[in-house]
């Protein structure tokens, strides 16, 4: 009681003292021009309201500014993306605890579980154990956001507002990007292509075609689910994202898209209602620069950008540490140790495989690849499972994010994708749709009566 008494004016005047803390601390932050810290204070009240759709959707939102938002735009800074994804861990990680809304995550988090933990183990045997060391961070951030983010029981209102994040960031970014190519603006070596530029920051080509696809895939989704004005919206959507695509001259984000198509006719057989998006992917090629056609010409005279000599070594590496691997992040010190069995050598410091099948054989051997291997047909098997109980219905279904994956591991025969952030939100989102399938068709939600109330969908829910 005496307790209580010494500190009732702490009640009484707390609010006080937090108003004038808090407006000295603004008066600080707008004199100093600490623009950022300021942006920072004003979202927190609003993430302690909507923690999921501000932090999660912040994340996917900057996700195709990945390679060029970097803090204070310098070459070899800090991603923005980096901050944003520490976040949304974060904020998930805390709202599950605190709403009681944390569920066992799906089986493909024990195989990526596993998978990064067998690459962390490769330090005991890999050709320089400090690169692996050094990858390590960025290696566990992925997997820690993958293992929240599907621990975490979002709901479809919320969903809904993620997906829209992810809809809206890619248009924002292929928006920015033809603008660019058509202002020209171009990738430094690339004969003209066009990529996501800002300042003397630029992103691969290909990586960003790459980054593309799951908005896409999405925005086509959401065509065959809506009706009227919507559908138009989405169709501009999907018009701007596939110009995009075919400026970057990306071969692989070609065949990529092509997969992408292949299960859109899959699930609905030549139904017209395929027409159009294929139709819009027929016709974005009119975009396609004139230099396209000898990028198509000269695939066979420069080994498709030098990367079928690359690999040409790295199946001779594969034959040594084909079995447990190089060690994580050692593909190029393992490429050094074979090059002479390239018909043409490169001198770079740093070779990418071009190719995460053959990146992940050289560097973490037969039982890194069946670790990956499993991860991603766990996902997907997980998926068809679902998919046949709509009876391949695409309204609430999750054939847009199996689109966006199959796209994604299409384009990786030819582009580095593994440790990018497009990559893992793919599957990523692929999970959560998954588990909101399910509780859609039948099966019960935990979280009582209350997370039954929080499940009803909104104007902007994923059920339109």
């Amino acid at each position: 009681m005496i307790l209580d008494n010494r500190f009732a004016w702490l009640r009484r005047f707390g609010w006080i003292i937090l108003l004038v803390g808090g407006a000295s601390f603004l008066g600080w932050t707008v004199a100093h021009e600490k623009w950022l810290l300021l942006l920072a204070l004003a979202a927190v009240p609003l993430v302690a309201f909507w923690p999921v759709p501000l932090a999660f959707g912040a994340y996917v939102f900057l996700v195709p500014f990945d390679s060029v938002g970097l803090i204070g735009q310098e070459k070899g800074g800090s991603a923005i993306t980096f901050f944003a994804g520490a976040l949304a861990g974060a904020v998930l990680l805390v709202t599950g605890y605190l709403r009681r809304r944390l569920e066992r995550p799906p089986a493909a988090a024990l195989w990526w579980f596993l998978f990064v933990t067998w690459g962390a183990l490769s330090s005991l045997w890999a050709i320089d154990e400090n690169r692996v060391i050094l990858f390590l961070p960025t290696a566990l951030g992925l997997l820690f956001l993958y293992v929240v983010a599907t621990s975490v029981r979002i709901t479809r209102e919320e969903f809904s507002w993620v997906v829209l994040a992810t809809i809206v960031g890619g248009c924002a970014a292929a928006i920015y990007s033809s603008s660019q190519y058509y202002s020209g603006v171009f990738f430094h070596g690339g004969n003209g292509r066009g990529s996501l530029i800002i300042g003397e920051t630029e992103t691969d080509p290909n990586v960003f075609a790459t980054t593309l696809f799951l908005p896409l895939s999405l925005v086509v989704g959401r065509f065959f689910e809506t009706r009227g004005w919507h559908r138009i919206l989405y169709l501009a959507m999907g018009v701007l994202m596939s110009v995009a695509i075919m400026l970057t001259m990306s071969r692989g984000a070609m065949l990529g898209m092509a997969a992408m198509l292949f299960i859109y006719f899959r699930t609905l057989g030549f139904d017209r209602r395929v027409v159009i998006p294929v139709s819009i992917v027929l016709l974005s090629l009119l975009a396609l620069p004139n230099t396209f056609l000898g990028r198509l010409e000269n695939a066979a005279s420069t080994g498709g950008a030098g990367r079928l000599y690359i690999w040409e070594v790295g199946f001779a590496a594969l034959k040594r540490y084909g079995l447990i691997g190089a060690g994580l992040r050692n593909f190029d010190k393992a490429y050094i140790e074979y090059m002479g069995a390239g018909s043409k050598v490169f001198a770079h410091s740093s070779i990418d495989a071009h190719n995460i099948y053959l990146l992940v054989a050289v560097e973490l051997g037969v039982v890194g690849l069946g670790l990956m291997g499993m991860a991603m047909f766990s996902a997907i098997r997980a998926g068809w499972r679902i998919q046949e109980r709509l009876n391949n219905r695409l309204v609430n279904s999750p054939v847009a994010y199996e689109a966006a994956a199959w796209a994604m591991l299409a384009s990786s025969f030819f582009v580095g994708t593994l440790w990018r952030k497009s990559f893992w939100l793919v599957w990523i989102m692929y999970a959560l749709v998954v588990r909101l399938a399910k509780d859609k068709g039948g099966q019960p939600a935990t979280g009582g009566a209350k997370a039954g109330r929080e499940m009803r969908p909104s104007a902007l829910s994923w059920s339109r």
